[in-house]
């Protein structure tokens, strides 16, 4: 429907709006974990650079179609524009989860930790950056996240699986977490366009009928020649029948048709004047005067 892609298009904006500082904070962050890495012996060095330069390599992608999307963000290139931003960040995902398996080895405890924290911000940060469209942030969260615990359950010691528990519970509260976020930021669109389309529907009313009541006083202007007719015909018989003989009683009445009748032509008259202001056939001029 056009509401939902009004609302979708507004999302995306936020989105490729919030983008470029979450991918670049979480590039930087990939970056210094990796020189953290190479600090200690029993790190590969080749395995950590190469996660490193695939790291940088899906941030810059990110980076890319930020820019494509504000230099050619037509309505009929926003579906495609979303679902290769949603590819990124699978891709990106996979890399944060693969990190927290390969880069240290199983015995290295306080390196995953410290591998797992990192990989924990960058999921969090990803909630502001990404949340705003639902299919992407979870396709970054999951594969970044849910790796650690199976690797656990097949290879951990208890020290593991008590970093895996956590694991899953950061999942649970993330995913939740960006639910919520996002559905508070639907409605509050879905909200903004309902009270705009209201407005304007209200604007149209008013244009309506403001345009009916200068039409019915222009034709009020317009037909004051002929509505007058009747009442200067009247004149003209009353007038004529002064000239008749009459007897008193008959005078008198005939006296008072003929008041009856300005009174009527003078309320007639002032009728038009005013239909006359309202079509903008006379122009007033309004000035102050001493009563």
């Amino acid at each position: 429907t056009g509401a939902h892609d009004r609302v979708q298009s507004e999302q995306l904006k936020v989105l490729f709006r919030n983008t470029p500082v979450g991918v670049l904070g979480a590039m930087i962050g990939g970056l210094i974990l990796a020189y953290v890495l190479l600090l200690h012996d029993g790190v590969s060095f080749d395995t950590v650079s190469t996660w490193a330069a695939v790291l940088v390599a899906v941030a810059f992608s990110h980076l890319v179609l930020c820019w494509i999307y504000w230099r050619v963000a037509l309505p009929a290139r926003l579906p495609t524009l979303a679902l290769i931003f949603t590819l990124i960040s699978l891709l990106e995902g996979i890399i944060w989860g693969a990190g927290s398996v390969l880069l240290v080895s199983p015995s290295r405890i306080e390196l995953q930790l410290w591998v797992m924290i990192v990989t924990s911000a960058v999921a969090s940060g990803a909630a502001s950056a990404f949340g705003s469209y639902l299919p992407a942030f979870y396709a970054l969260l999951f594969p970044a996240m849910l790796p650690y615990p199976v690797w656990a359950v097949l290879h951990g010691g208890i020290l593991s699986h008590a970093l895996m528990v956590l694991d899953l519970l950061y999942v649970v509260a993330m995913a939740a977490l960006g639910w919520r976020s996002n559905r508070g930021l639907v409605e509050a669109l879905r909200l903004r366009f309902e009270n705009i389309d209201l407005l304007v529907e209200v604007r149209n009313e008013k244009e309506r009928a403001e345009q009916a009541s200068r039409d019915k006083s222009r034709f009020l202007a317009a037909a004051s020649h002929d509505l007058r007719q009747p009442v200067h015909a009247l004149t003209m018989f009353l007038g004529a029948m002064q000239n008749c003989s009459l007897d008193a009683p008959a005078r008198q009445i005939l006296g008072h048709i003929d008041e009856s009748v300005s009174a009527l032509d003078g309320l007639f008259t002032s009728l038009l004047d005013i239909s006359r202001l309202d079509a903008g056939v006379v122009q007033s001029d309004s000035r102050a005067f001493h009563i």
